[in-house]
């Protein structure tokens, strides 16, 4: 079985979702429209769609939202982490470190909070994270080897195994016309 050709404009589509439908594909290939009505529902069918934050509309890697549908859980800290570090607009944040091994990515020192703050909006809390919660929840995934602390200020690094395969689905399942 060929996979569904997901058609999206360039890799990284952020656009504002008052405007703007986009196409939902099932594991039936049934098409099904997207729209601000449903921007932050989980469907219970297992399939590919786009989610919606803060109302805008991202088509994040599509590998995250199948791991989210299939397992039924909540997308955790470093597949937000994914989508900061792909998304343009946040690179005053977050951002890859270029002379740095692969996965390495750093903070702003400035901006560090304006990331917590919106993965705290994310997971739904009341309360604003801050960047010393967000920072605990980061050390604990060096026990599940998911990220590791590098040696640097405010400096993480993707385990091989979780870039690999963030880089594998990233590339069999975007189809770019």
């Amino acid at each position: 079985m060929t996979r569904p050709a997901f058609n999206c404009k360039g890799q990284w589509s952020h656009t504002p979702l008052i405007s703007v439908c986009f196409t939902y594909i099932s594991n039936e290939l049934n098409v099904y429209n997207f729209t601000t009505e449903h921007h932050h529902s989980w469907s219970s069918h297992k399939g590919i769609f786009i989610i919606n934050y803060d109302g805008i509309l991202l088509t994040a890697p599509l590998y995250l939202i199948i791991v989210t549908v299939v397992t039924g859980r909540k997308v955790r800290l470093f597949h937000f982490l994914f989508e900061m570090l792909e998304n343009v607009g946040m690179a005053h944040c977050v951002s890859w470190v270029p002379a740095a091994a692969d996965g390495v990515f750093r903070f702003s020192s400035r901006n560090k909070e304006q990331v917590a703050a919106l993965w705290g909006q994310r997971k739904g809390n009341r309360r604003p994270m801050t960047y010393q919660k967000m920072s605990r929840a980061l050390r604990n995934y060096a026990r599940s080897g998911e990220i590791f602390k590098v040696k640097k200020k405010l400096t993480y690094q993707f385990s091989r195994a979780t870039l690999s395969v963030h880089l594998q689905y990233f590339n069999l399942v975007y189809v770019n016309f």
